[in-house]
């Protein structure tokens, strides 16, 4: 019986708001521009007055200036001390190391120096290429090693050092060398010496 009259009270209150109050302004058909139509509109403007041409070559501008130029490594200053330490690459193995074939070459648990299988035939130099005496120190150091040497950047255009030394040149992006080598000042120069590496941070 409650929930009848329940029922009752309800449809009643509908009924009662179920009035019509006329229409109390103009009314408009609502239509959104297509998101695509937008787009391919705003390239054909764009297209017109050249601004794409335009959006096109500095995007262009922007990528070379990345690649040939990346960010600086934060934080490196010149060297104003000789200082000088040992890091030691060998480390234990997660999980076994197989070669092509799947013959395991070491066991997990094991430790690992890749120096024994690979010995560091190069010198790696650390250096900023926008500090012209660390530059004229390197092409001192870059002549005596006769092409033994790795130049790496932390900050300056690799395209201008490829031109000056005609050789390629890489760059510490992101720091991730300099880093875990624990550089923090330069000019570096990093080397085997005998199970491990030897770092140098030396005064140009």
């Amino acid at each position: 019986m409650r929930k009848l009259l329940l029922f009752l009270i309800l449809l009643n209150c509908c009924a009662i708001c179920a009035k019509d109050f006329g229409v109390l302004g103009d009314v408009y058909v609502i239509k959104e521009m297509d998101f695509l139509e937008f787009i391919k509109d705003k390239f054909k403007k764009m297209e017109q007055n050249g601004g794409l041409k335009k959006m096109q070559e500095q995007m262009t501008a922007r990528v070379k200036e990345h690649i040939y130029r990346p960010p600086p490594v934060l934080g490196m200053t010149r060297a104003i001390k000789t200082r000088r330490w040992q890091f030691n690459t060998a480390f234990t193995l997660v999980h076994d190391m197989m070669d092509h074939k799947g013959r395991i070459l070491a066991h997990s648990g094991e430790k690992y120096n890749p120096l024994h299988l690979t010995p560091w035939h190069n010198i790696w130099i650390f250096y900023d290429a926008d500090d012209k005496t660390q530059v004229a120190w390197v092409s001192k150091e870059d002549k005596k090693l006769q092409g033994k040497d790795k130049l790496i950047l932390v900050n300056g255009s690799i395209a201008a050092q490829m031109q000056l030394f005609h050789k390629r040149i890489y760059f510490d992006q992101y720091g991730k060398l300099t880093t875990k080598l624990g550089i923090k000042h330069v000019p570096a120069e990093v080397h085997q010496q005998g199970e491990g590496l030897e770092i140098v941070e030396i005064v140009p």
